[in-house]
């Protein structure tokens, strides 16, 4: 059935009929209400939504996954349009309703729940995951607890979501917290410390604090070389964030020489096509243009593009940073013509997968701009 017509088969069906709402119509009416919000009708989504929860609790019962599903999608609506008072009495009644259950029932449902987000966000759909991320954080704070593993992992999830919605503060704010949760629960030199300071220092960066996060990287490598080995994944994450610090504070040569170290171990312990590999080869390519090496960053920057367009697709976040980097590496070596061709695809992929207003796309568009009018002179 198309996802037009469900929707508005949602839009008319009344509360006495929702009772009769077949299981599978039920599923593709839920991929109906997020087609919806991923066209930013939240008004029309909410509407559906409230129908789905009438469904699922006269179908399924109150207590059923159906039903839980849809009320954790309306919690998500309500904070997305920002109903916090909606949002908190509906967590409320979830809460009401989760708490008698058997716990490993509930610990199950959440943990499902939190796949099923988490497969929103790796399709892209941050807008959507965030706050339903909001939505289970809450759910999982009081029914399993804040320390929990899997509250945490949610907490983990909507940082990624904040960061590529381009909400660094916010995010900043979150991954905070889960460090002071790890280290108060863990000790400050556990694995999932130091992996929670990584990405905490890699939101430092976004949000233009190099300074700390560059405190940050250097007092983990040394704990981490220590307790986990120099080859384990987490001492070369710490280290791949640390070659990106030094090219933000300008430290060029001392970058490149961590990652001309680091992608050797990186391709043979994880691959030449892994994302930690090409994200390494791109932050070479990032110190060899600032040193004036612009032909030999060239030629880095095209062979991770090909490799992310092969393995990645072209419309991915971060085959798409790689056709920015490109630009400006071919603005800088005055291919003025070509570079556009590569902005353009860098500003066009964003404006389609994180909207106009995310500050990566505003930075796409200002270099189509400067790129068109330097072609005209």
């Amino acid at each position: 059935m198309k996802p037009l017509l469900i929707c508005l088969l949602l839009a008319t069906w009344s509360a006495a009929a929702a009772d009769k709402m077949p299981a599978d119509f039920q599923a593709q009416a839920q991929e109906s209400v997020q087609a919806l919000v991923d066209a930013g009708k939240y008004p029309e989504a909410e509407q559906a939504a409230r129908k789905l929860v009438v469904a699922g609790d006269n179908q399924f019962g109150p207590n059923s996954a159906p039903a839980l599903r849809a009320k954790i999608m309306l919690a998500g609506l309500f904070f997305a349009e920002n109903k916090q008072a909606e949002a908190e009495s509906l967590l409320q009644s979830l809460s009401t309703i989760l708490k008698p259950m058997p716990r490993e029932e509930v610990r199950d449902f959440l943990i499902s729940q939190g796949r099923d987000i988490r497969t929103k966000m790796e399709r892209g759909k941050f807008a959507t995951a965030e706050p339903e991320f909001r939505t289970l954080i809450a759910l999982d704070e009081q029914v399993l607890g804040g320390e929990n593993d899997d509250t945490l992992l949610a907490r983990s999830g909507r940082v990624t979501c904040l960061l590529e919605l381009g909400k660094y503060a916010e995010a900043e704010k979150e991954q905070r917290a889960v460090v002071a949760v790890r280290e108060r629960t863990l000790g400050p030199d556990d694995r999932q410390t130091l992996q929670a300071r990584c990405s905490l220092a890699t939101l430092l960066i976004h949000a233009g604090n190099f300074a700390e996060a560059e405190a940050i990287i250097s007092d983990v490598i040394p704990v981490s070389v220590r307790r986990l080995g120099p080859e384990h994944s987490t001492t070369l994450y710490a280290l791949s964030i640390f070659a990106s610090v030094l090219v933000y504070n300008e430290k060029f040569v001392e970058a490149e020489q961590v990652n001309r170290g680091l992608i050797p171990l990186q391709t043979r312990i994880f691959g030449p096509e892994h994302l930690n590999t090409l994200s390494s080869r791109s932050q070479l390519a990032k110190a060899l243009l600032d040193q004036g090496k612009a032909a030999e960053a060239e030629q880095e920057h095209r062979a991770v593009l090909a490799i992310r367009e092969r393995v990645y697709g072209a419309g991915q976040a971060d085959t798409l940073q790689n056709c920015y980097n490109l630009a400006l590496c071919l603005q800088a070596e005055k291919k003025t013509a070509e570079a556009l061709v590569y902005a353009q695809r860098a500003y066009e992929g964003r404006l389609k997968l994180l909207g106009k207003e995310h500050p990566n796309t505003l930075k796409a568009e200002k270099l189509v701009k400067s790129l068109g009018t330097a072609a005209k002179e």
